[in-house]
């Protein structure tokens, strides 16, 4: 049985929190390639069959772009927010935000809806 997963990003609904920016943080290439890198990477549980919620992961865009501090905000499950959490996890670094010209860290919560259903 083969459980399929399908996840839907929204720009609007991405949050940094940090002082007004010039330039929020971003993907390389992209929301269009960052739901590439999700589709390609996340691999749920067989636990998560006919499961339907929203996964929120805080992590903290470095100056230099890398990636630290991830966390679950807000999950659905022990097992779907831990897959999640780790697929973060894997993410090459991201273009930094920018205030006055500069590269500034800057904290950002992505939502994951999840809808998956067995095939």
């Amino acid at each position: 049985m083969k459980i399929l997963i399908v996840a839907f990003l929204s720009l609007v609904a991405m949050k940094t929190h940090t002082q007004a920016v010039e330039a929020m943080p971003e993907y390389p290439g992209g929301m269009e390639a960052l739901l590439k890198f999700l589709q390609r990477n996340l691999i749920m549980p067989r636990e998560a069959r006919n499961v339907e919620g929203k996964v929120f992961i805080g992590f903290i865009v470095n100056e230099d772009g890398s990636l630290s501090d991830f966390k679950v905000v807000m999950g659905v499950s022990e097992a779907i927010d831990i897959c999640v959490l780790e697929t973060f996890m894997k993410m090459p670094n991201w273009i930094p935000a920018c205030n006055n010209n500069r590269p500034i860290r800057s904290n950002m919560v992505v939502p994951l809806p999840i809808h998956s259903h067995t095939n």
